[in-house]
């Protein structure tokens, strides 16, 4: 984070990227979890496995979720302390720095806060046709989840009462919030075991958080490239925008898509097809659906009717679109918006959503969805942009942020909501609940020019009013007038915003704190198994420490104070960028290859990005808070 006297944001947005292909796995080649039946009178135990599936006869219910966190309180399975190596997922050595390390407290906020939150946004949303009995883990081919500890009774026993499983990581890497892999399916394809890694460097009980794990169970669900093209949900158009893009569309997803943009011809959803090797692909395109909980980049999460259609229409699930979130970016903007560059000579017929002149420190903008204040992404190129990126005069003027199309937006300030902003970064700007942002007619306050401004509003029979800093009268506003506010303290004035803009309501997204919950994790917690896990976690952890003296043994105290102020800076993998290319090399199937149907590519695990950006990628101002919830856990 960088911070001055204008605002906070983040050292490099355009390093906030978030996914990454994790591991090679073909999905139609994952293996079949089974179901462990009571042996009937005359059959062998033996005998009493079958295949798991859904219950065609049963009825939808909410989505049952389990968590197996048993890497979480194995010593070798995360960081103790800083400067100590690990080994990761993908087999690749890591050095811890501080942040990186797993507390106590860390853990419990996980497993209390975090995923509980996070869980219930699905529960709520997503239902599906139970499984009966309990349901074993392969034993073989589950690729990644192999590398967690998977408890034996999973592989024997099974897991009863459950939907779906996830393993849980708390390994850190570089620039990277958390990655989510599928691991086993039922015989109809639904995913039924998942890996999911969340970096305890950004663990905070925080709406922001909740959001991230959210988003890693999307994936663990099954929203990424390999499945929906599994599934035959996929469709790619050779010229948008002079670009070929590959978009969801299944039936669902094409009708929430034309409903929500106002596009009848819209054939579907566009899928990202910029970023790292995880984002594209397996996320929804940040440039078109800002600030939906699938996209890869920059966003608040809202858990919008698309992504509820994109699960509804895999088969397997259903969808409960009374709870999905209204999503305001490209609501009823016409096909304009997706067939055209959002701007052409520095032009665009989209105001609110993009911005075309560069802002100083002192003048700040409205976001498009009037709750912040901010800049205009814009920089100069020392090179010209690619031909689909030049949207003004200058070939080398453009955003900052490749996964919006280089489409120049204004960027929040991670302290400048007009909720809860810090008023000293914020000049004229009133700060409170019912607090929006109003765009600047030559707008000074104590005599010094701000550009846009948050104002108290009042919505009443249709009718909008506005209240000034320092002025204790309300001015009524109507849609394209002018208010100038009381001239002690204000010149000019505040162009009125549309009431629906204003005035419809938004999900709370933090006004509850989120609820510290019971996480059950000490289920039968000696038995004859873990007591024998736990010997062999404490032999590895022994192992692991006496590698960790070895390699360091040799370095002197100046060298190891050196690397760990290195590391701690960074937080970075001790793997060199070459190990990193060769780990992502050949994971995302080329562009040529995209074509509907094409299942035999490589590629399933889904990373995402910056931790450290979190506090400008999911503002807490804006951010849902989620009401309680029961969630059973796997002992850990």
């Amino acid at each position: 984070m960088m911070c001055c006297a204008s605002g906070c944001l983040a050292a490099d947005p355009a390093m906030q990227h978030r996914c990454g292909l994790d591991e090679v796995m073909k999905y139609g080649s994952l293996p079949t979890a089974v179901v462990r039946e009571v042996p009937r009178r005359g059959q062998a135990a033996v005998q009493a496995y079958t295949v798991a599936t859904q219950d065609a006869d049963s009825e939808w219910a909410p989505i049952r979720i389990k968590v197996s966190a048993r890497d979480l309180y194995n010593q070798s399975k995360h960081c103790t302390a800083a400067r100590e190596t690990r080994t990761n997922y993908n087999g690749n050595q890591i050095t811890c720095a501080s942040r990186d390390v797993l507390t106590e407290e860390k853990r419990d906020v996980l497993l209390r806060q975090i995923l509980p939150a996070a869980i219930k946004l699905h529960t709520d949303r997503i239902s599906v046709k139970p499984v009966k009995g309990p349901i074993r883990i392969p034993q073989t081919r589950v690729r990644i989840c192999d590398k967690f500890v998977i408890p034996r009774s999973h592989y024997t026993v099974g897991v009863s009462n459950a939907d779906l499983v996830i393993y849980l990581g708390a390994l850190p890497r570089p620039q990277a919030d958390g990655w989510a892999s599928i691991c086993a399916k039922l015989e109809d394809g639904r995913p039924f075991a998942s890996a999911v890694n969340l970096a305890p460097g950004g663990i905070k009980a925080t709406n922001g958080f909740v959001r991230i794990a959210a988003h890693e169970l999307g994936h663990a669900l099954g929203f990424s490239y390999h499945p929906l093209s599994y599934l035959r949900m996929l469709s790619d158009l050779t010229n948008v925008r002079g670009v070929k893009v590959l978009m969801v569309s299944s039936p669902k997803v094409k009708e929430m898509a034309q409903k929500h943009y106002n596009c009848s011809t819209l054939q579907g959803a566009e899928l990202e097809n910029e970023g790292d090797w995880g984002g594209r692909w397996s996320h929804w395109e940040e440039r078109n659906l800002r600030d939906e909980l699938m996209t890869s980049g920059s966003g608040i999460g809202y858990y919008s009717a698309l992504t509820l259609a994109a699960f509804e229409d895999m088969g397997f699930y259903k969808a409960n679109y009374s709870m999905a979130e209204p999503l305001r970016w490209g609501n009823n903007s016409g096909c304009g918006l997706l067939e055209k560059k959002c701007l052409i000579n520095g032009t665009t017929d989209y105001p609110e959503l993009f911005c075309n002149q560069p802002t100083d420190k002192h003048t700040k903008l409205c976001t498009y969805d009037r709750l912040s204040l901010g800049h205009c992404s814009l920089k100069m190129y020392a090179q010209p942009l690619p031909p689909q990126y030049q949207y003004f005069t200058s070939p080398r003027l453009g955003s900052n942020r490749l996964l919006t199309d280089k489409c120049p937006m204004v960027e929040a300030y991670s302290n400048s909501g007009c909720t809860s902003g810090t008023r000293a970064f914020m000049p004229g700007s009133f700060v409170g609940p019912n607090s929006r942002c109003a765009k600047g007619d030559v707008l000074r306050f104590d005599g010094k020019y701000i550009g846009d401004v948050c104002v108290n509003t009042r919505c009443e029979d249709g009718n909008l009013s506005v209240q000034f800093l320092h002025d204790e009268k309300w001015y009524e506003c109507r849609d394209g007038a002018t208010v100038t506010p009381n001239e002690t303290y204000w010149s000019g004035g505040i162009f009125c915003p549309k009431y629906a803009d204003v005035c419809t309501a938004l999900p709370n997204v933090s006004g509850y704190p989120i609820p510290v919950l019971d996480a059950p994790l000490t289920d039968d917690p000696k038995s004859p198994e873990d007591a024998e896990e736990e010997a062999e976690n404490a032999e590895g952890k022994a192992e692991n420490d006496k590698a960790d003296s070895t390699a360091t043994s040799s370095s002197t105290d100046a060298k190891g104070k050196a690397e760990n102020d290195k590391t701690d800076s960074t937080a970075t993998s001790s793997s060199t960028d070459a190990e990193v290319k060769a780990e992502s090399a050949g994971f995302v199937p080329p562009p040529s290859t995209n074509l509907p149907g094409n299942v035999d590519e490589p590629g399933l695990g889904i990373v995402d990005g910056s931790a450290s950006a979190v506090v400008v990628r999911f503002r807490p101002l804006l951010l849902l808070a989620v009401a309680a919830a029961a969630v059973t856990m796997v002992p850990p």
